[in-house]
């Protein structure tokens, strides 16, 4: 395993609103179709939010019945990833599913998987073959249905990866573990297999855990890679050419997952889950804070970080 080298870390703050209001105990999984609506995972359901903050229930998996029990209730929706007419791969801790536009869903896979919280993470490659997570192995399922162990990181103390995520070109996929609360990058090789994983950083917030741990990752068109922190009012942030920083949110909010705004949305925005169910929020990327780090200690209580 390599470890990767940066420059300073650097931080800034952003400011925070409120964009819709939940009834839930726990959101996760948040993606933009491309009609116009934002997919959020709650509570055991999926919700369809239109850009006025007004949500409907796109579909419900209240009556399923969980194949392993997990922190969170069977099955919670985190990853997803937006296919071809508008259908939806979601992962779903115990299961992946495949969801179509009008709501109607089927299990592609199920069972007892390992890790905190089983399938969290799902990427899609190219080819439109599926990347899972399963403790510490990434498996992919190809377009003919065939598992394949693609990546295993218990030799380097992987236990619990979580969100996985390629880069623009398809080069390397990200993945983060959650146990360890680190970030790495799995180069590909031309044949499409795994390389060496380079760590990225871990424990990005120093004594912060049982979280704190990076959940999912986001690009913005510059090529900026965002991942949330778990229930932490910070987002890390990694330049194109490899720089970190921090970003701070100026409210006590416990993130979950987070995604840039898409069709109907502001673009430009980052839009978030929150641990306790109950809010999205939404953060302008475009506009810089007008507190200093200084202050935001002193009026939020922000935690400290890795030097």
């Amino acid at each position: 395993m390599k470890k990767a080298v940066y420059g300073k870390i650097e931080r800034c703050l952003k400011e925070v609103k409120v964009f819709a209001e939940l009834d839930g105990n726990v959101a996760s999984g948040i993606i933009f179709d491309n009609e116009g609506h934002m997919i959020v995972g709650k509570d055991k359901e999926i919700l369809r939010i239109s850009p006025k903050g007004e949500a409907t229930v796109l579909c419900s998996f209240r009556e399923i019945e969980a194949k392993k029990h997990y922190y969170f209730e069977s099955p919670l929706v985190w990853d997803m990833v937006l296919a071809d007419e508008g259908v939806i791969y979601a992962a779903a801790q115990d299961r992946i599913l495949k969801i179509s536009k009008d709501g109607k869903f089927e299990t592609l896979i199920e069972g007892s998987f390992d890790g905190f919280l089983g399938i969290s993470g799902l990427e899609c490659d190219k080819e439109g073959n599926l990347y899972f997570t399963h403790g510490g192995h990434i498996m992919k399922l190809t377009l003919d249905g065939k598992t394949i162990d693609w990546f295993d990181g218990k030799n380097i103390g992987l236990e619990s990866l979580f969100s996985l995520r390629f880069d623009l070109e398809y080069r390397n996929l990200y993945a983060t573990d959650f146990y360890t609360s680190s970030l790495y990058r799995i180069p590909l090789t031309e044949r499409g297999g795994a390389e060496s994983p380079v760590l990225i950083i871990q424990e990005p917030i120093k004594d912060a855990k049982p979280y704190g741990a990076p959940l999912n990752m986001v690009y913005d068109r510059n090529g900026n890679l965002y991942s949330s922190l778990d229930c932490k009012a910070q987002i890390l942030k990694m330049d194109a050419e490899g720089n970190l920083s921090f970003i701070h949110l100026n409210a006590p909010v416990q993130n979950h997952y987070i995604a840039f705004g898409g069709k109907g949305f502001d673009d430009k925005s980052i839009y978030f889950t929150t641990y306790d169910g109950k809010t999205i929020y939404q953060t302008d990327m475009c506009q810089l804070g007008q507190l200093c780090m200084e202050d935001s200690v002193k009026r939020y209580g922000l935690w400290r970080l890795s030097p």
